[in-house]
């Protein structure tokens, strides 16, 4: 909601307030700015997880084929945002599947940082669709070209805002929660005024792609995957939780995750590459922990022959093949069953 008339003391404190959240925008732009660098370049390193889509028209091809775009996106309810994708599609021309290709044309890359901390970035082709979003953002807010919005309602910083600075740079948040901003052909979504603002302020800290967990994990994703996954484990197995869920001695979580939970608790990155090939997927997961061949989950372990191909049956739909050492698994029973409840579950088992 816009401000008519001349502001009051509120809307001069909201004000205030926009401009200092967003000076280090102001400070950065200039009146040139050069072509915007690759994502991974341009976001801080020390990120907990991210993810990147580097063939976003084979990923959306393979989810139309299987109508997984009509199953999640199907007929929007909510009001404002099929007015959104109305106003957008009329003056991209196209519907909202077309909007979708648009926006994500050159690229979607997502990074998550401590503190729940996310940064999204669309990288479009073409500066049609965010021209389009621009205006409409606009004129739903009620802006006016570099004046920002304030409410007198309140002077918390979730108070709406538009602003358009020097250096082809605009930034807005119509509701405090989520945060906009807009350079050449790049769209920037974060979940922090303040997280938004250090992507335009002075570099005080590496950069994501040069970081060496990231680069080591980027480099065992394999060669142009369609998308690929980023876990800093490291930073994962600090957490307690995580550390407590991945040092789990229950015996059906050990019989079926006893491999992966090893190699993951003395990690310091996963990597998760996806291909591609019509409509078939290949899913490759590797980190740089070790495997004991002894302890409690040894049975786990691969062996010289490796797990077995899936068997093929009509009309299957999914299958997973495991392999288990079961002469290992049973000498190891002194460790694995220790209780009443995990004698009960041997004799299941066996009983299979």
């Amino acid at each position: 909601m816009a401000v008519s008339g001349r502001p009051n003391a509120i809307g001069r404190i909201c004000q205030v307030g926009t401009s200092l959240l967003f000076s280090a925008l102001v400070a950065a732009a200039q009146p040139a700015a050069p072509a915007a660098p690759p994502a991974v370049e341009w976001l801080p390193e020390g990120a907990v997880y991210a993810f990147q889509v580097n063939q976003p028209a084979a990923v959306l091809d393979l989810a139309e084929s299987f109508k997984i775009t009509e199953m999640l996106l199907g007929n929007p309810a909510d009001p404002g945002f099929r007015l959104l994708i109305d106003t957008l599609g009329k003056r991209a021309g196209t519907d909202l599947k077309g909007l979708i290709r648009q926006f994500t044309a050159g690229g979607i890359t997502y990074a998550l940082y401590p503190g729940d901390n996310s940064v999204f970035i669309f990288d479009t082709q073409s500066p049609v669709v965010l021209d389009a979003l621009q205006q409409f953002v606009k004129v739903m807010a009620g802006a006016h070209a570099g004046v920002p919005i304030t409410t007198p309602a309140s002077t918390k910083p979730s108070a709406p805002f538009y602003q358009e600075f020097p250096g082809n740079v605009v930034a807005w948040s119509l509701d405090g929660k989520q945060f906009f901003a807009r350079t050449g052909n790049r769209l920037i979504l974060a979940s922090r005024g303040e997280t938004l603002k250090a992507l335009f302020s002075p570099r005080t800290q590496g950069a994501l792609a040069s970081s060496a967990l990231y680069t080591q994990a980027r480099h065992a994703a394999g060669p142009n995957p369609a998308a690929w996954a980023f876990v800093n484990m490291a930073m994962v197995n600090q957490y307690p939780p995580s550390k407590k869920a991945l040092a789990s001695t229950d015996l059906f979580d050990l019989i079926l995750n006893g491999a992966v939970k090893q190699a993951l608790g003395g990690s310091t990155w996963l990597a998760m590459g996806l291909g591609i090939d019509g409509k078939k997927l290949r899913l490759h997961a590797v980190t740089d922990g070790k495997l004991a061949a002894t302890g409690a989950g040894a049975f786990t372990r691969p062996g010289g022959t490796g797990v077995l191909p899936n068997l093929k049956v009509p009309r299957e739909l999914a299958a997973v093949t495991l392999w288990r050492d079961l002469g290992q698994f049973y000498a190891q029973k002194e460790t694995l069953f220790r209780s009443e409840e995990h004698t009960s579950e041997l004799q299941s088992l066996t009983n299979l």
